[in-house]
Parts: structure tokens; C-alpha cells; sequence
């Protein structure tokens, strides 16, 4: 991949690349998939892409000219194929060039990280107590849901923060926030060591956190308009 480059999910289902043009990037070709994706990221010189396809693993690594070489990954072992992908088809990956991991948690359903190695070697995974979700059923007929009486908590982001350590954001609504259609309640954070899955700490006071570099942080707000903010990453103590 060109140095600087950008790889692009289009709707989900295709990839565009852009290549550095002057002060900006030109659109430079496109790849189709042959899976619904959800989120991805770029390890070495492979194209990480996370999503489902009638059954399949949840993680797929692509060449640059958009050849599946590996499938792997899995997080929930149902008979029922829709709960196996409504439980992993949407959430949030992480690729960590430095120790070769390729890090996802779910959306929802599961408070849980989990890391993995291109291979499809399982490396860590990190459960979170006290985790509120919608409950899951399989039954003759199908599958149904049954709302959590105690509201919810759902991913909000998933980032690496270099020398830091990887961040992550639940948010927590009760059922009158979700009702009134709150963007975040209450931001929960948790700072992982990426090699082990251990938490280092938590810290609630974090703002909502997508994208960090070695010396800023991007935070987003709804509030309730969509509100980005570039903010300093102070010097570690």
C-alpha cells in the first residue's frame, strides 16, 4: 500500500483506496467484498476486515488487490445463524502493528476484547463485569430478545493510544435514556495493556474518545449536533 494512503469500507460491502494528491487524496480504485463489513484496519500489508457473511468467522484478512486469504475469529457458537451474527457482525477492531495482533470487541451483547494473531491464534481476551445487554434466546421458532430491565451498555470505541496502552469506551443507558434517545449516558473507560488484555486503569472522566496519535486525541461529541474536538495528550507522569 502506498505510503499515506487511505483504505475506505464503502456502504459495507466494497473498498475504495486513496492515494496523497497535492494537499488532500485522489480516489485511486475500488475493491468489492464478498461480505457485509462493519469496521477495518490495515496490519503490515494486510487489510483486516471485520463482518459476516452467512455464517462466517467474524474476522477476514484481504491482500491489496482484495483477495480473502484467511478467515477467523468466532463469538458465539449457536446453531441459529442470526444470533451468531447478531452477536459479532458489528463492532470495533484495532490493528497493533507493534506486537502483530489484530484486537475486536463487539458492540453489544458481550462486554468482552478479545486479540488474536493472523494466524486465527486466539492470544487474550478480556471480560467485563457487571456488563448490561438485551437478552438472547434461541427457541423453536427462531430466536427472541428480551429487553434488560436495567438498562444497556453498548461500544463506543475501541483505539490504540500509542505509549498508552488501548482504550476502551462503553456507554451506558438506562431504558428511559434509550427511549429519549440519548447519544452517550455514561461513558465508561478502560485502558488495556494491548500484549495481555489487563486492565491498567480505569479512568470515567475520559471524554468520548475515536482516534488518538502519540500527542493528540480526537473526541467526538452529540450534543446533539455532531461535534468533533482535537484535543493535547498530556505528557505521561
Amino acid at each position: 500500500m502506498v505510503r499515506g494512503a487511505l483504505a475506505v469500507l464503502d456502504a459495507g460491502i466494497g473498498l475504495q483506496f486513496f492515494v496523497p494528491a497535492g494537499d488532500g487524496f485522489t480516489f485511486s480504485r475500488g475493491v468489492r467484498l464478498t461480505l457485509e463489513a462493519d469496521d477495518l484496519c490495515v496490519l503490515d500489508s494486510a487489510l483486516v476486515v471485520q463482518g459476516t457473511a452467512a455464517g462466517l468467522p467474524i474476522l477476514h484478512l484481504f491482500s491489496q488487490q482484495g483477495e480473502l486469504n484467511r478467515s477467523f475469529g468466532q463469538i458465539y457458537n449457536s446453531p441459529n445463524i442470526s444470533i451468531n451474527e447478531a452477536i459479532g457482525s458489528t463492532g470495533r477492531l484495532v490493528c497493533d502493528g507493534d506486537n502483530k495482533l489484530v484486537i475486536y470487541a463487539p458492540r453489544g451483547a458481550l462486554g468482552e476484547v478479545r486479540a488474536y494473531r493472523t494466524d486465527g491464534t486466539p492470544v487474550w481476551r478480556t471480560i467485563f463485569a457487571n456488563f448490561r445487554a438485551n437478552r438472547m434466546e434461541d427457541h423453536p421458532g427462531g430466536w427472541r430478545v428480551t429487553v434488560s430491565p436495567d438498562g444497556v451498555h453498548s461500544l463506543h470505541a475501541l483505539t490504540a493510544i500509542p505509549g498508552r496502552g488501548l482504550l476502551v469506551q462503553w456507554t451506558y443507558r438506562t431504558y428511559d435514556e434509550i427511549v429519549a434517545r440519548a447519544s452517550y449516558g455514561t461513558i465508561l473507560s478502560y485502558l488495556l495493556n494491548p500484549v495481555t488484555g489487563e486492565p491498567i486503569g480505569p479512568d470515567t472522566t475520559l471524554p468520548p474518545i475515536l482516534a488518538a496519535t502519540d500527542s493528540t486525541v480526537l473526541v467526538a461529541y452529540e450534543d446533539p449536533e455532531p461535534r468533533f474536538e482535537v484535543r493535547a495528550l498530556l505528557p505521561r507522569r
